[in-house]
């Protein structure tokens, strides 16, 4: 069973695959900058990633920490932003007490390579949200990022539920 965190990745997921649709609508049609959809697929694509990233962290939380610790870790969460592989490590390291990357790589890529691709997604998508870059993506570039983080999110889900449910006798949610 999925985390909550889950069902609202599936949500908020459905942005960016909507945004692509309508690229490939604005690509056939001629419309003047196309392109604006991609850029916004790369955002909402990258703001879902977070949303995930904080919402699981703190429901894992739940049942990983002491209650004294949840105020203070869910401060933390609240000051979250920018879901790079980095700042995600930092994130999950209090809660799991090991670095969660290795046991939750993209198949097909090795850990430095999902690093790297959570990375280049949350770069893109700060430099296309300060006006530093407009770049363009193809709808199947940006359908390859989709599948990647959903892969990502279901393989981080499964894991962390794997992991609880050796620490709870049972699966948490």
């Amino acid at each position: 069973m999925p985390s909550l965190a889950y069902a609202r990745w599936v949500e908020f997921v459905a942005d960016p695959l909507d945004l692509v649709g309508r690229l490939q609508g604005a690509l056939d049609g001629g419309e003047p900058d196309p392109y604006c959809l991609a850029r916004a697929t790369v955002v909402s694509l990258a703001a879902a990633w977070e949303t995930y990233v904080e919402h699981v962290a703190v429901e894992t939380a739940q049942y990983a920490l002491l209650p004294p610790v949840l105020p203070q870790f869910r401060a933390q969460v609240r000051q979250f932003h920018n879901a790079t592989s980095e700042n995600v490590q930092a994130l999950f390291l209090p809660v799991l007490g090991h670095d969660l990357w290795p046991h939750v790589a993209v198949s097909g890529k090795t850990v430095g390579q999902t690093r790297l691709a959570v990375n280049t997604n949350q770069n893109t998508r700060h430099a296309i949200a300060h006006g530093q870059d407009r770049p363009r993506f193809s709808v199947a570039a940006l359908a390859e990022r989709i599948a990647f983080f959903r892969e990502l999110v279901a393989n981080v889900d499964q894991y962390l539920s794997s992991h609880l449910a050796g620490r709870l006798g049972r699966h948490p949610w």
